[in-house]
């Protein structure tokens, strides 16, 4: 096997692996990468800092210049912004100026009065997606 490293400033990581077969080596190899590649998102809990996976996350909003991290049974602040939020993990999506929506976390999506959706959450949580991103968010679904 042979590894190499291009250094490109301003270029997004990517990582490619070429391979003749993609057997479940390669596979494994893929998925272990994926997993690294993941970064947790720092909320504050109290005097603490805690980590949370971002699959557990809901949403994040922006209220009054700070910002919120939802999950399914509680409410952190946390020092990230959206646009860091959004930037972390290709399941985090814009769907209004003030919030982020975790893609794997919509069970369902309706359409809403002038061209916005209603989106399902895990929990059952309702949120608005603007009518700007809709189109956006009907697409990372159905092609993600």
């Amino acid at each position: 096997m042979k590894v190499t490293i291009e250094e490109m400033p301003g270029a997004e990581l990517e990582i490619i692996l070429r391979c003749p077969v993609a057997d479940e080596r390669v596979r494994s190899l893929a998925a272990r990468l994926t997993a690294l590649s993941e970064e947790r998102i720092a909320v504050r809990a109290g005097e603490e800092i805690q980590l949370l996976e971002p699959d557990k996350v809901l949403y994040a909003e922006a209220v009054e210049g700070s910002a919120f991290v939802y999950t399914e049974d509680a409410v952190w602040p946390t020092r990230l912004t959206l646009s860091e939020m959004e930037s972390m993990s290709e399941g985090f999506f814009r769907c209004s100026k003030s919030m982020v929506v975790n893609l794997r976390r919509i069970e369902r999506l309706r359409s809403g009065l002038n061209g916005r959706l209603i989106a399902t959450l895990a929990n059952g949580e309702k949120i608005l997606i603007s009518r700007h991103y809709a189109a956006p968010i009907r697409w990372a679904l159905l092609n993600g």
